[in-house]
């Protein structure tokens, strides 16, 4: 079968399939200092990684064929991680609210409502 094989936190999953798909999403969301790894396919192997993003963070992701898929994947939240999801960058916030309130702004200007 092919898939991905992934080798996160000195640990090594695999991730394929022979008749439907794996899916594997790694993502870095730099203004929150955000590391995301998620995988799985349909037999049930998944993955999951959420942490701060820091210096030695190593990730090796390989597309490769094998023979077995891993049975148990792992799934690891970094402590840190919820004081992330906690954090609210307050520019973005009031950006997104500046940006709600001319689009507001300008449908009651259109209807002469202001």
């Amino acid at each position: 079968m092919k898939g991905f094989v992934i080798t996160h936190l000195g640990k090594r999953c695999k991730i394929g399939s022979d008749d439907s798909f794996a899916t594997m999403i790694c993502s870095l969301v730099i203004q929150r200092n955000e590391f995301i790894l998620e995988g799985g396919n349909m037999s049930g192997a998944r993955i999951g990684s959420w942490q701060r993003i820091r210096e030695g963070l190593d990730v090796e992701i390989e597309v490769a064929e094998f023979d077995d898929v891993s049975e148990d994947c792992y799934t690891l939240i970094d402590p840190e991680y919820n004081n992330i999801i906690e954090e609210k960058d307050e520019l973005l916030e009031w950006n997104w609210k500046l940006e709600k309130f001319r689009e507001i702004e300008k449908i009651l200007k259109e209807e002469n409502l202001l």
